[in-house]
């Protein structure tokens, strides 16, 4: 899996997202926009993926829940 917190991990002007199409040729999960990551104390934490269930889509929302170890 790959996450940013930034809108896309496209070059700008690239056409057809190229750097979208290699990671899903390889089974690679995309995370965008994660949010509030400035509140993470430690580099290593669990990371929950919580998405929704619906078929037929190639992407949706989800929820990120990073769980720290004290």
């Amino acid at each position: 899996m790959i996450g940013s917190d930034a809108s896309g991990i496209e070059i700008k002007g690239a056409p057809n997202q190229p750097n979208h199409q290699v990671l899903m040729d390889h089974e690679i999960p995309i995370i965008e926009f994660a949010a509030n990551l400035d509140q993470l104390r430690k580099e290593r934490f669990t990371l929950f993926v919580l998405a929704l269930a619906v078929e037929g889509l190639d992407s949706c929302p989800v929820r990120l829940i990073a769980v720290e170890e004290e």
